[in-house]
C-alpha cells in the first residue's frame, strides 16, 4: 500500500475519536484533546457559525513524499465551529442521507436489497474481472439526487477535509452525516456479498466498520489515480455518474497478502452510472485517465472494529489482523497463533 493514503488512515482515527466524545455527524474534522478549540460566536452573533466557518480560510495540503497531507490541526481546533456551521447549512435531501428506498434503487436489484435476499442480490452480480464484480446498485434518479447534495456540500463555503492523500477533490461521508447510507451500503449489501465472494477474508467481524467517501475526476482537476490498495477487508466502490465521461477506467492487478501479489497482468474494468464494483480491499487498482466529462464516485470502506484490517485469510491457524495505523508497515508472514 502506498504512504499516499496515511491522511486517510489519521482522519479516520480522529473520527473515531471524536465520535466517542459524542459523534461527527456533520463535521468535516474529528476532535482530539491535543489542540485548544475555537470556541463557539457569542453574543449577536451566536447563531452565525455558518458564517463564521465559512470566513475560515481552507488550509493548505503540505506536500510530501507519496501524496499530498493535510495539517490535522486546523481540523481538531475547528471541530465545534464546523459541526455547528453543518447543522445550521441543514439538507437540502434528507432521503440521500439514509439508506436508499425503491425510487433511489436500480430497478434490477431493488426488490432484492428490499428483501434483503442475498441470493438474488448474488444472481445479479457480474464478474467482471477475476475477484471484481459489478452490481447495478442505483437508479439514473438515486445517482442525480445523491450528486445533487454532494455538490450542495461542496459549495456550502465550509472548509471540506480532503478524501486521502491521493484525491484532490472529493468529500469525507463519514464525517457529514451520512453513516446510515454508508452502514446500509456495507451491512445489507457489501458484507452479505463479501462474506459468499471471499470466504477465506471476510467474516461478519471483517466489515463491523465503515469510512465512506467520494472521490471527482474531471479534465483540469484530478483525471487520474495512482495504483494502490485500500485500507479495507472489503471495498464498495458506486459509480455516480456524470454521464457523458470518457475513460476512467479502473484497472487490477493482484491482491495484497496472497501469492498473485506481484501479478503485473492488468484486467480493464469499465465504469457505469449506477453500477457499484465489489472487491477486496487488498486487491490492486488503479484508476486509468479520464479523457472527458466528470466522474464521481461514492467510496466505502469495510473493516473490522476499531479500523482493523485483514492481512491473513481466516481460520488456518494464523493470526491474521492488524490495525489500520498499523497497515502501511504489514507484511505477509504466516505464524502460528500465539507465536
Amino acid at each position: 500500500m502506498t504512504g499516499a493514503l496515511g491522511c486517510c488512515l489519521l482522519a479516520r482515527r480522529v473520527a473515531r475519536r471524536s465520535s466517542a466524545a459524542g459523534g461527527t455527524n456533520g463535521s468535516c474534522g474529528g476532535s482530539t484533546t491535543t489542540t485548544s478549540k475555537q470556541p463557539l460566536l457569542r453574543g449577536a452573533d451566536e447563531d452565525s457559525a455558518l458564517a463564521h466557518a465559512r470566513r475560515l480560510p481552507q488550509p493548505q495540503p503540505v506536500v510530501k513524499t507519496n501524496g499530498v497531507f493535510e495539517d490535522w490541526q486546523f481540523w481538531d481546533q475547528h471541530d465545534e465551529l464546523l459541526r455547528a456551521a453543518w447543522r445550521e447549512y441543514g439538507r437540502a435531501d434528507a432521503a440521500v442521507y439514509a439508506f436508499p428506498s425503491a425510487p433511489m434503487l436500480h430497478p434490477l436489484t431493488a426488490a432484492a436489497i428490499e428483501s434483503d435476499d442475498v441470493g438474488a442480490l448474488r444472481a445479479a452480480l457480474v464478474e467482471e474481472a477475476p475477484g471484481v464484480y459489478a452490481l447495478p446498485l442505483l437508479s439514473h434518479d438515486g445517482c442525480a439526487r445523491l450528486l445533487a447534495e454532494m455538490r450542495r456540500m461542496q459549495t456550502s463555503g465550509i472548509p471540506c477535509r480532503r478524501p486521502n492523500g491521493m484525491n484532490r477533490y472529493g468529500l469525507i461521508l463519514s464525517d457529514l452525516g451520512c453513516e446510515a447510507l454508508l452502514d446500509g451500503l456495507c451491512s445489507r449489501v457489501a458484507a452479505p456479498l463479501g462474506e459468499r465472494l471471499y470466504p477465506e477474508w471476510v467474516g461478519t467481524d471483517d466489515c463491523a466498520e465503515t469510512y465512506g467517501f467520494s472521490v471527482s475526476y474531471e479534465l483540469g482537476g484530478d483525471v487520474a489515480l495512482a495504483e494502490h490498495a485500500d485500507t479495507a477487508n472489503l471495498t464498495l466502490n458506486l459509480c455516480l455518474g456524470s454521464e457523458g465521461f470518457s475513460g476512467g477506467e479502473l484497472s487490477f492487478k493482484g491482491v495484497r497478502f496472497t501469492p498473485t501479489e506481484h501479478q503485473q497482468e492488468k484486467a480493464v474494468v469499465a465504469q457505469r452510472p449506477g453500477w457499484a464494483l465489489l472487491h477486496l480491499g487488498g486487491h490492486k487498482h488503479a484508476a486509468l485517465p479520464l479523457t472527458g466529462g466528470e466522474r464521481t464516485n461514492l467510496i466505502v470502506w469495510c473493516t473490522g472494529k476499531d479500523g482493523v484490517v485483514r492481512i491473513r485469510p481466516r481460520g488456518g491457524g494464523l493470526s491474521g489482523t492488524i490495525r489500520t495505523d498499523e497497515a502501511e508497515h504489514a507484511k505477509y508472514v504466516p505464524r502460528p497463533v500465539g507465536a
